[in-house]
């Protein structure tokens, strides 16, 4: 069981080389230097939404379907709002 989170670190960061050197290969084969950007944004985008999807559920088994409504909503406006103040600031 202690061993659990250090195997978890060590796969994801294998994973994550494997799919790095691999989107910089077919970058370079196919002569796309965009590929490896527009890889990370669907990785992105789809791990957002798988976690969403689990927050969802977490959140509908812990409370009323009202109240798991709420919640997702307002960590939504939250983070709009923090994506505003980011944007509108500009880069740090």
């Amino acid at each position: 069981l202690c061993l659990a989170p250090p195997g978890t670190m060590a796969a994801m960061s294998l994973f994550t080389a494997f799919v790095g050197e691999l989107s910089v290969r077919m970058g370079e084969t196919l002569d796309r230097p965009d590929i490896p950007a527009k890889l990370t944004l669907v990785c992105s985008s789809v791990a957002v939404l798988v976690g969403s999807v689990w927050t969802w559920r977490a959140f509908s088994s812990v409370a009323s379907r009202d109240e798991s409504r709420e919640a997702v909503v307002a960590a939504v406006r939250a983070f709009v709002r923090t994506l505003r103040r980011r944007i509108l600031r500009g880069p740090a």
